[in-house]
């Protein structure tokens, strides 16, 4: 190959580049998670329950629905519960965090999730722990 033609090519590839290379974007998967988690924290149970998302359209939107259980020796009682929703964002966190009066026993904190990026509830279930610890 002769060093003109070398040169040609080299030209032709910058060129295309300055021309092409502002018209060209990173693409990133879109991703989600969800969960519910628990503990006993300063003698008082408390838990949280939440999606997180990101790169989706910014009309994206989530939800979360949280409650803390309570176990009275037979079976489980809500106690307290919460919603929340965020968005439309292309990314966001969609959390309920909860507490309630101490009181001596088995806790759990679960979790539903729905958004319009996936379709159907999403359940969590949370770790059982006991208060005090």
């Amino acid at each position: 190959m002769s060093k003109k033609l070398l040169i040609r090519v080299f030209l032709v590839g910058i060129i295309a580049s300055i021309v092409i290379g502002p018209f060209t974007s990173h693409v990133e998967a879109a991703s989600w998670t969800v969960n519910s988690q628990g503990d006993c924290s300063g003698d008082r149970p408390k838990g949280s329950s939440w999606l997180n998302w990101e790169g989706y359209p910014s009309s994206s939107i989530g939800k979360t629905w949280g409650s803390l259980w309570f176990y009275n020796g037979s079976a489980w009682q809500r106690r307290t519960s919460g919603y929340t929703q965020y968005g439309p964002r292309s990314e966001g966190l969609a959390i309920v965090n909860l507490n309630i009066n101490y009181q001596v026993g088995y806790w759990q904190e679960t979790g539903a999730h729905q958004s319009n990026f996936f379709s159907g509830t999403v359940n969590t279930y949370g770790n059982v722990f006991t208060c005090p610890v």
